[in-house]
């Protein structure tokens, strides 16, 4: 039977860790902005489409888009502190 690479379990851990807290601050945002993050940039759904989904022009879209975007990296550097692994992936180490 051949071996598999497999991750060590701190480095699982640490993605496990990171990806939750993502999630939360994500759970965090006020629901119109949370809505459009997810739909355009998790289901990757058109701008176009994420208005109609939403009732709003798509321009609206847009600009919740970009506020949705601009808390979500606040509430990220308000609580990681981000660093890269060995691997060049991005690990969030909570702050106090």
């Amino acid at each position: 039977r051949p071996v598999l690479w497999q991750e060590p379990t701190d480095r699982a851990l640490e993605r496990r860790e990171t990806r939750e807290f993502v999630r939360r601050a994500i759970e965090q945002l006020p629901e119109s902005y949370r809505a459009v993050l997810l739909l355009r940039d998790i289901e990757d759904v058109s701008t176009e489409e994420t208005a109609e989904l939403m009732g709003i022009t798509p321009n609206a879209a847009k600009i919740r888009l970009h506020r949705a975007r601009r808390r979500l990296q606040s509430a990220l550097e308000a609580g990681c502190a981000f660093s890269h692994d060995e691997r060049d992936a991005l690990v969030c180490e909570p702050k106090p």
